[in-house]
């Protein structure tokens, strides 16, 4: 069994060379890199993953920072509702190295369903292609690469002890909870008057204080 491993809340990003909507700096990284939401994100990195926000949900871009913050504020989906959608979830780390990503189409809004597996222990959404899912075994937490479509004969799987289960998923809920107290600081610094409901909208469009149904 692996030891020790742990989970991660992130985010992932394209790089967004010479486009209108880079009103800020931003993190160069390579297409698709993963960004991990903590205290430790960086301005630049925050400033990659709102440009990403800004994309992934189509929000109407305008020509300064004020009005382009608020616009993710006052943003509602096809339905009216008050949404954001962007690309990410929880990836598994282990010592030994093996990491295990979200498949396509997971997105961070979703994140919860970790949680919630502690109760039902159904598996959930995590994407497909690669499909990672999860299974409990006893007192075993498995987290397998691949396979949650159809069977994959190379996927392999790292190993939580229920505790270090729920210790990892408390360790998520208090970096994202620290992430938005970085973005918080990004939007002051960048002078946005509103910073604190640009906070409110991520916090509750990704559940992070408190779970959010649609």
């Amino acid at each position: 069994m692996n030891s020790h491993p742990w989970l991660q809340a992130t985010i992932q990003v394209e790089y967004y060379p010479d486009i209108p909507i880079l009103l800020w700096p931003i993190a160069e990284v390579e297409n698709f890199t993963f960004i991990r939401l903590s205290e430790k994100t960086s301005d630049r990195e925050i400033g990659l993953i709102i440009t990403q926000l800004i994309d992934y949900n189509e929000i109407d871009v305008k020509d300064n920072i004020n009005d382009c913050l608020q616009e993710i504020i006052i943003h509602k989906n096809f339905r009216g509702k008050d949404k954001l959608m962007i690309a990410g979830g929880l990836q598994v780390c282990s010592i030994d190295g093996k990491v295990i990503r979200y498949g396509c189409c997971s997105g961070l809004e979703k994140w919860r369903g970790w949680l919630d597996f502690l109760q039902t222990k159904r598996s959930f959404w995590t994407g497909h292609d690669p499909s990672p899912w999860v299974e409990k075994i006893g007192n075993i937490v498995r987290v397998w690469s691949d396979g949650g479509m159809t069977s994959i004969k190379d996927a392999f799987y790292i190993d939580f002890e229920l505790q270090e289960f729920e210790l990892a998923l408390e360790q998520v809920s208090q970096d994202l909870k620290a992430f938005l107290l970085r973005l918080e600081s990004w939007a002051n610094q960048l002078g946005f008057p509103a910073s604190k409901q640009l906070v409110s909208k991520f916090d509750f469009c990704f559940s992070i204080s408190s779970p959010t149904s649609y």
